[in-house]
């Protein structure tokens, strides 16, 4: 097995300046609504570059090369699906180095960039989003199952409802569902109007209920959705059961929402984007329960409104986070997120309000450009010690080592790092 990699970022501290400081360049910052911030020192983290691949051609230099913007992971193998902005699509086993699968459009159409990707891993289907359409690529036959074609509009999100069902978020500011039962003639199951009537552009389920999704569209407001489909129905609601609202419970989340994610672990939700503001939900399958009257015995669906009000606003000093996700490494806390700031090249791990960097893509191999710019971040179930990052340059598949221990830090620091430390993989 390949040895760990360390970042070398060099040992000597910096010179304290202000409130913060340098471990090798690396800094560590808290804030909080009050942006106050505290020193805490953190070691470098051990990494390893699993994958390094990229879509262009061997005689391309860095600035030839096709930007990578969307990737996909699939649940239980260790493959990762990279879409760059020509349309060119590749498969990879991140773990044995190699090319899976190479998807080739045969249609009589122009490449054109990929929207986004998602495994539908029950039907072995990889979904790829075109401009104008949805293509279905079956991964035991490598070769394309059904494209959906569509008119004047354009997919902009997809999730997996079920084993069965699909759900899109268009252009037009409708969601549409999917059923495997229409693969053979391409039709959608169900067209349902957003209330906003803007573009979807992140839509989540919420794990624990198969029923239940979260969309957040452009104009920012995050609605909670009911989609129970049996035989073709939805058993719930064609309008969202709740609205997403802030501390106070006057507002609703505004425009600079962009990403969200949930924690099946801790049952906490979080909500962020363009501002430095983050919204936490804490125990949000209860908040949901107490907010909604039970199901009666004819499966009666809970009732429309559901005002579900922020636990918590987090400002984090560094800045704006393009996306964020909940990080599973079994070193760190179980509430801690990954994810990268806006024409960055290093991804962040947080806890709670504490910020540290996790690691810097340049330094993972020799001669990559210092421009580098990450566009979109995953981590995989399965491995959630791997880290995939799609840039301006390919994809990279770094691994956090699996058998890294977070450190006890002395009390005289950030007690936040010091729960770090306390981690029950820490114990003995």
């Amino acid at each position: 097995m390949r040895a760990p990699t360390m970042d070398k970022r060099g040992s000597t501290r910096a010179k304290r300046s202000g409130r913060t400081s340098t471990v090798g360049s690396r800094s560590s910052t808290v804030g909080s609504r009050s942006s106050v911030a505290i020193v805490a020192d953190v070691p470098n983290l051990p990494t390893e570059l699993l994958l390094y691949a990229h879509t262009g051609l061997k005689s391309d230099t860095f600035s030839e090369l096709p930007k990578v913007k969307q990737l996909a992971l699939h649940p239980l193998e260790p493959w990762v699906a990279c879409g760059d902005e020509l349309g060119k699509i590749v498969v990879y086993d991140f773990l044995q180095k190699s090319i899976m699968f190479q998807p080739i459009r045969s249609f009589n159409v122009v490449p054109k960039a990929v929207h986004g990707m998602k495994f539908w891993a029950p039907q072995n289907v990889l979904v790829i989003m075109y401009d104008d359409s949805i293509a279905l690529y079956d991964l035991f036959h490598r070769s394309y199952r059904r494209q959906l074609e569509l008119q004047k509009v354009h997919p902009l999100c997809v999730e997996v409802l079920s084993d069965t069902e699909l759900i899109f978020g268009l252009s037009d500011g409708t969601l549409r569902v999917f059923s495997s039962k229409d693969i053979d003639t391409g039709s959608f199951l169900a067209k349902i109007d957003v209330p906003s009537g803007r573009q979807v552009h992140t839509i989540f389920k919420i794990q624990g209920r198969k029923d239940l999704v979260v969309t957040i569209d452009r104009t920012g407001p995050t609605y909670l959705w009911n989609m129970r489909f049996e035989g073709g129905t939805n058993r719930g609601y064609d309008q969202p059961i709740g609205q997403l609202m802030d501390q106070n419970g006057i507002k609703p989340l505004h425009n600079s929402m962009a990403w969200g994610s949930f924690n099946h672990i801790t049952n906490e939700l979080k909500v962020g984007g363009n501002s430095k503001m983050w919204h936490v939900y804490r125990d949000f399958l209860q908040s949901i329960q107490a907010e909604t009257r039970p199901e009666s015995e004819a499966g009666e669906a809970p009732p429309r409104e559901c005002r579900l009000i922020a636990c918590e606003e987090v400002t984090h000093a560094p800045g704006r986070y393009e996306t964020a996700s909940y990080f599973y490494h079994p070193a760190f806390p179980r509430n801690t997120m990954i994810g990268f700031q806006t024409k960055k090249a290093f991804v962040e791990i947080v806890h709670n309000d504490t910020t540290i960097e996790a690691f810097d893509l340049r330094q993972t191999r020799e001669g990559l450009p210092t421009k580098l710019k990450i566009y979109t971040i995953g981590v995989h179930e399965q491995h959630n010690h791997c880290i995939v990052c799609g840039t301006n340059v390919g994809v990279f598949v770094v691994s956090v080592w699996g058998g890294y221990r977070v450190p006890l830090v002395p009390p005289a620091l950030d007690p936040v790092m010091q729960d770090i430390g306390k981690s029950p993989m820490n114990d003995g």
